[in-house]
């Protein structure tokens, strides 16, 4: 989710950065991860009348965590959705401007023609157009999941564990259900950018194009 983030809002820049921001963000996340962990186990372990017996996932959810929990699922929804949303509109808006006039416009971008960097933001921004229909699905599928198992633990104290328990089981079909199509996602998006490119960007100077124009003379004599 970290890398997401990152490759989101620094997108021309994010892989010079090295593996310092990498290693950092999978400590970060493996430090959150083990102790909201913890904290869940602690807290449904110190509810006596929830872990009379082992319920499995059941017995995780008790009147001392159930509104962190509750939370928990609305944050990580609206960190997928912004994501999918911000990517995106990242694609549109690179679709929108013409190279010139982003270039006179941003005073960060060097007015002569840099190479590396123009082949940097291409192979960036293309690997954020395969990533984007797999965040899309991860929003839809985990958005269900995630809204039905808010609702059904708002309720929870309202059914019985059996039913509970059936019902949340069924939401926990749509996260394998993704994972299943994700590929099929992934294969029908492939073949629809080829037919219809979604980002177009040119040359910005006759030399970047004279450039170019070599280089695909030396790829075709090969």
């Amino acid at each position: 989710m970290l890398e997401r983030v990152r490759a989101t809002i620094f997108v021309r820049h994010y892989e010079t950065e090295g593996i310092k921001f990498t290693a950092g963000g999978i400590i970060v996340v493996w430090i959150l991860s083990i102790s909201y962990t913890i904290y869940i186990i602690c807290s449904a372990l110190a509810d006596q009348d929830a872990f009379g017996q082992p319920l499995g996932i059941v017995s995780l959810t008790s009147k001392y965590n159930a509104t962190i929990i509750l939370y928990s699922f609305y944050t990580t929804l609206f960190i997928c959705s912004v994501i999918t949303f911000c990517d995106f509109w990242f694609i549109e808006l690179i679709n929108g401007l013409e190279g010139s006039k982003s270039r006179c416009e941003n005073p960060n971008i060097p007015t002569t023609y840099s190479l590396s960097a123009n082949y940097q933001l291409r192979e960036n921004i293309f690997s954020m157009r395969l990533i984007l229909p797999l965040d899309a699905a991860y929003t839809i599928f985990n958005g269900i999941y995630m809204t039905g198992a808010a609702i059904l633990r708002i309720h929870r104290n309202e059914m019985y564990v059996e039913q509970y328990t059936s019902i949340y089981y069924v939401f926990m079909t749509f996260p394998l259900l993704h994972s299943a199509i994700t590929l099929l996602i992934y294969i029908c998006f492939v073949r629809r950018i080829k037919e219809k490119r979604i980002l177009k960007i040119q040359p910005l100077d006759r030399s970047g194009q004279l450039y170019f124009n070599e280089l695909r003379k030396q790829w075709n004599t090969k």
